[in-house]
């Protein structure tokens, strides 16, 4: 029988001791994953993301969602309600300098609208966007320029089949729906 290279023999000890240790600390990182995903789950009466409680208002649910929906570039600039007679959520969009397009704008109005009526605690509410950007005046001065107001009245919200329902249909179904007049053509 021959001898194997001492260092050879050494690095094949090495591999295999290395292999059994990896093994041993999976097995047990996975047994206590799936132990603690077990007890947060029975813990827990509905899921994290379906729940505004999660957050410490409604405002800061709502935010989360348009801010999700218009992307990390867009400033949210407030959330309002107004209750009583005409219970209405309203949205500020403030899109700044960033890249805004109309099927952007339709494609996250919709997808805010989708997530807001999900919930039951919301669904009696309309919703209005107030979507501004930054335009160039003709004298050169930069200035923020309302794009576009659109608003949605629960009725309407509550008899869409959202499974079904496309962005580019955003403009039919608002109830109020003025772009400004150079975004016109662009809905």
């Amino acid at each position: 029988m021959k001898k194997i290279n001492g260092s050879l023999h050494w690095t094949v000890v090495w591999m295999l001791l290395t292999t059994i240790l990896l093994t041993v600390v999976i097995a047990c990182s996975d047994d206590g994953a799936e132990q603690s995903r077990s007890t947060i789950e029975e813990n827990m009466e509905e899921p994290i993301e379906e729940s505004m409680s999660f957050y410490e208002d409604r405002n800061a649910y709502i935010e989360a969602i348009a801010q999700n929906a218009f992307g990390n570039r867009v400033d949210i600039r407030n959330i309002a309600y107004t209750e009583g007679v005409s219970d209405n959520i309203g949205i500020g969009v403030d899109y700044g300098d960033s890249v805004m397009t109309a099927h952007l704008i339709r494609e996250a109005i919709a997808e805010v609208l989708e997530e807001l009526s999900a919930h039951n605690e919301l669904a009696d509410y309309s919703v209005s966007f107030h979507i501004n950007a930054d335009g160039v005046l003709p004298t050169g001065e930069v200035n923020s320029v309302r794009v576009l107001d659109a608003r949605f009245e629960a009725e309407t919200l509550q008899s869409i089949n959202w499974d079904n329902f496309r962005a580019v249909n955003i403009p039919a179904i608002a109830d109020e729906f003025t772009p400004r007049q150079f975004m016109i053509d662009a809905f």
